[in-house]
């Protein structure tokens, strides 16, 4: 269960790694004294080389799996990067939760930035990160790149500096974040 949930971050595991070694070494030590017994010594090299080979096989699909992102993350950043400075920050807002931690977001913008759920696109949680980070960069930006998000930034009064397609470029100002009353 845990395994499957860190996918992506796997150094995560690293505290597991230790223990399910020692383990897996013991279950194999176990399983080639049975294999020995059963169908006799002189073929109880293939149980090793099969685990070998099966632990090669799956750590390689493994690490192709990882290091292949979505084709449009890499448009998005590009974008992103063509219209921003390398000293600003970019707020990218993501539809899900469970994709808010995914640095592959930014990885092609080559920004600072922070992942935003839609779900938290609220003047208190937008408050929140401009008085965080407007102090340490020259400009911030949101990044948004579905109809719902729009729709919310779009009535909370952020203006829109870039739009192409489905992609939009939000300036990131108190002006609307904290309206004058």
């Amino acid at each position: 269960m845990f395994f499957q949930r860190c996918r992506v971050h796997s150094y995560y595991l690293l505290p597991f790694v230790f223990p399910v070694v020692v383990a897996s070494s013991h279950g194999l030590r176990r399983l080639r004294v049975w294999w020995r017994g059963r169908i006799g010594r002189r073929s109880s090299w293939v149980l090793p080389a099969a685990v070998i080979g099966v632990t090669l096989l799956s750590s390689w699909l493994g690490v192709q799996n990882m290091s292949t992102a979505e084709p449009w993350f890499e448009s998005r950043g590009k974008w992103i990067q063509g219209l921003t400075d390398p000293r600003d920050f970019v707020v990218y807002v993501v539809p899900t939760e469970e994709g808010s931690w995914n640095p592959e977001y930014l990885y092609f913008a080559r920004r600072d930035g922070y992942n935003l759920w839609r779900g938290r696109l609220t003047r208190h949680d937008l408050a929140g990160l401009y008085v965080r980070f407007a102090g340490s960069y020259r400009r911030l930006f949101i990044f948004s790149a579905d109809a719902e998000s729009d729709v919310t930034l779009d009535a909370l009064g952020a203006p829109a500096v870039a739009t192409d397609r489905r992609r939009r470029l939000y300036r990131f100002e108190p002006g609307w974040i904290w309206p004058s009353t």
